[in-house]
């Protein structure tokens, strides 16, 4: 048997905004044209009319191809791969509307920042069939039908834990040789890249969201620098207090990063300027409120929470900042 048997239906994106549709990219350089669906029938047929393009870093313009649907229009149990693509805040959403095109064996990746999220898959379909995928690319929506993918860093996907069924560990292999294309790496348990990767969000993000700049002034401005990286260390102190394995210091990693995309803005900086819902709670609300269980009290990460929620209330009330 081979990994893709291991797959038991059709290969699924949900939500084709920036990841989706780079994640649908990938799939369609191996031959897949997966099943895209989409919150109702209008939509769809918005995204069928129009199509979505990809702009690959400068090699040119790729028009996605995948069969446009609803949650409606998709034969019940057929789904065996669904790449759950949301924002963390839609994830509920989806998870109630989502099972009954599920079969026993149907596997979910989930690709949400911060925390919440892959722990909400399992309680709907069991640890044994959520895979984390953290990603590490760089894309900006331009707009509904065009997403500019702005660098490849490594993405990881594996199951949460390393104690799971031989076959999810198969799978989790089988997806890192479809995502190649956008660095896709297979490994045995996730858990510590999420954290990392918690932490490198919970201080580029909310920085340079609250000063509107662009994620480099982390490395240009030693103030903006050191609220960043305290907040990446509090998330550290956390996850090692929970007996997470980080296989590398989230600081580190923060600086690498603002450093190579220097030019980019963050996902939570674009969410404010397009007057939309942040991520916020799943990442630096999720390191307060995960501390406290542990007996951290992560104050600069409280206050960051806390300044992004009141930007994000006035953007959704209209109010100019």
């Amino acid at each position: 048997m081979t990994a893709r048997d291991l797959v038991k239906g059709s290969v699924a994106v949900v939500g084709v905004g920036a990841v989706g549709s780079v994640i649908t990219y990938a799939l369609n350089e191996v031959g897949i044209k997966p099943v895209l669906i989409h919150r109702n029938a209008r939509v769809a047929e918005l995204y069928r009319e129009h199509g979505v393009k990809v702009e690959i870093l400068g090699e040119g313009e790729r028009i996605i191809e995948g069969l446009h649907a609803t949650y409606g229009s998709i034969q019940p149990g057929s789904i065996g791969l669904a790449f759950i693509c949301v924002k963390a805040y839609d994830v509920k959403n989806v998870l109630s509307e989502l099972p009954r095109l599920l079969n026993r064996d149907s596997i979910l990746v989930m690709c949400q920042n911060g925390l919440g999220s892959t722990e909400l898959a399992e309680k709907i379909v069991g640890p044994n069939n959520v895979l984390q995928a953290i990603i590490g690319f760089g894309a900006n929506r331009v707009n509904r039908h065009e997403v500019r993918l702005t660098g490849i860093g490594p993405s990881y996907i594996g199951p949460k834990r390393k104690r799971v069924p031989s076959t999810l560990h198969a799978v989790a292999k089988y997806v890192s040789e479809l995502l190649r294309v956008i660095n896709f790496i297979y490994v045995d348990e996730s858990e510590g890249y999420r954290w990392v990767k918690l932490g490198i969000n919970a201080g580029i993000n909310p920085v340079t969201t609250i000063l509107n700049v662009k994620n480099g002034v982390v490395n240009e401005d030693a103030y903006a620098r050191n609220v960043a990286l305290a907040a990446a260390n509090e998330v550290k102190e956390v996850a090692v207090a929970k007996g997470v394995s980080l296989p590398k210091d989230p600081a580190n990693a923060l600086l690498s990063v603002a450093r190579n995309t220097a030019e980019n803005y963050s996902s939570m900086l674009q969410d404010i300027r397009s007057r939309k819902r942040t991520e916020v709670d799943y990442i630096n609300g999720s390191v307060y409120l995960e501390g406290l269980k542990v007996g951290k009290v992560c104050l600069v990460n409280y206050a960051l929470w806390n300044i992004v929620k009141f930007l994000e209330r006035i953007q959704l009330r209209g109010v100019s900042r």
